[in-house]
C-alpha cells in the first residue's frame, strides 16, 4: 500500500532563486532507509503492504542546508483516514535515525493536516493534550483545555506553531473583548488588500506576543526586500474629506525605518520601529492629516532604511489604520 508521494518539492530561500530539492529520477540528495523509500512516477514515494506496520517511524532527510526558506511541495497520500505522514522541519538526527524536532502533519485532510506537531517526547503520531500537557513542560498557561481547541483546528486543516506559544499561555478559546481603538474608522491591517509589496506581505498571529494587545490579535507583516522597497495597500471611504491618520504596528531586533505615503503625498515623518529586544506593540501612532477622496484610496509604506543596531531584515508591521474625520 503506497501511502505517501511528494510530486514536487523546491525551495525558495530569501534573496536567492527557488531551488529545487528532488530532481525526479533519483535520491541522491536524500539520505533514508532503504526499502521504504523510492522514486515512482516522479515522485518521491513510501510505501508499506497491506497489513504491516512500521516497527518504528521512518525519515527521508535532505543532505543541504538553508538559511531561511519557503518550502513548496504536492503531496498525495492514500490509505484511508488512519493513513499519515509529515514534513519534518529543522530537525536533528538523533542516534537511531529519529528526527527530533517540529512536524507539519500530513494525512487526506481530515484530521490532523497541517498540525506543527512537537516530536520529541511525544509517542503517539496522534497526540492527546494530557500526552502534550505531560512532556511539553515549562509552558506556564498550558491546559488540556486550550490543547484541544488547538488541536481541533489543527484537525481542520490550520497550522499551529505550537513552538511560537512556548514560555506562555496558549491563545486558544475564549479571547479578551475587543478594546476600543478610537472613534473614526478602523482599518485592521491583515485585512487591507495588498497592491504591491517588494518581499512578502502576509497575515500573521500576533497572539504568542501577547494575547489582546495587537487588535484581532493579528497584522500585515512585510518582509521588505532592501532599502526603498514598498509595500502599497487599498483602503475605502464613503465620502470626501480631510482626516487624522493614526497607525498602530509593530517594534523588534529585525524591523526598520519606514515612511508612509497616502495618494502619492508624503505622511508624517519616518518612523524607527526597531527596539533592541524582545517584540512589542507601538500604540497609536499619530502620522497626520490626509484629504481623501470618496471610494479608494492607497497608503504606501516605504522602507528608509535601519537602525544601526538593528537586525538588517527591513521588516514592517501593521496593527490596523485609524481615520478620524475632521471636525
Amino acid at each position: 500500500m503506497k501511502f505517501l508521494a511528494f510530486l514536487l518539492l523546491s525551495l525558495c530561500a530569501h534573496a536567492t532563486k527557488p531551488q529545487r530539492l528532488f530532481d525526479g529520477k533519483t535520491l541522491d540528495q536524500w539520505q533514508g532507509t532503504p526499502g521504504f523509500w523510492s522514486v515512482e512516477d516522479g515522485a518521491i514515494t513510501a510505501s508499506i503492504e497491506d497489513g504491516n506496520t512500521l516497527s518504528k517511524n521512518e525519515f527521508l532527510y535532505w543532505k543541504g542546508e538553508v538559511a531561511d526558506f519557503d518550502l513548496n511541495l504536492h503531496y498525495r497520500i492514500t490509505g484511508g483516514p488512519t493513513a499519515n505522514s509529515g514534513i519534518q522541519i529543522r530537525s536533528q538526527k538523533d542516534a537511531s535515525g529519529h528526527a527530533a524536532g517540529y512536524q507539519c502533519d500530513l494525512d487526506d485532510g481530515k484530521l490532523w493536516l497541517g498540525a506543527d506537531v512537537p516530536q520529541k517526547g511525544i509517542s503517539s503520531t496522534r497526540p492527546t493534550p494530557a500526552e502534550m500537557l505531560m512532556h511539553l513542560k515549562g509552558n506556564p498557561g498550558w491546559t488540556e483545555e486550550a490543547l484541544q481547541v488547538g488541536l481541533d483546528r489543527a484537525g481542520k486543516g490550520e497550522l499551529i506553531k505550537w513552538g511560537q506559544h512556548s514560555g506562555g499561555p496558549l491563545p486558544f478559546g475564549p479571547q479578551p473583548p475587543k478594546k476600543d481603538l478610537g472613534s473614526g474608522i478602523i482599518f485592521e491591517g491583515e485585512n487591507l488588500h495588498v497592491i504591491k509589496a517588494d518581499g512578502p506581505a502576509i497575515p500573521q498571529s500576533m497572539a504568542s506576543f501577547g494575547a489582546g494587545i495587537w487588535s484581532g490579535n493579528s497584522q500585515l507583516w512585510w518582509v521588505a526586500e532592501k532599502k526603498n522597497s514598498q509595500l502599497t495597500v487599498e483602503f475605502s471611504v464613503p465620502t470626501t474629506g480631510e482626516f487624522e491618520i493614526y497607525f498602530a504596528g509593530t517594534k523588534a531586533v529585525d524591523y526598520g525605518i519606514h515612511s508612509f505615503t497616502i495618494n502619492g503625498s508624503a505622511l508624517g515623518e519616518a518612523q524607527d520601529f526597531f527596539q533592541p529586544s524582545s517584540v512589542s506593540h507601538t500604540g497609536q501612532v499619530k502620522l497626520g492629516k490626509a484629504t481623501l477622496s470618496a471610494g479608494k484610496n492607497t497608503l504606501t509604506i516605504i522602507s528608509s532604511g535601519t537602525n544601526p543596531k538593528a537586525v538588517k531584515k527591513h521588516m514592517f508591521g501593521l496593527d490596523y489604520l485609524r481615520l478620524a474625520p475632521e471636525e
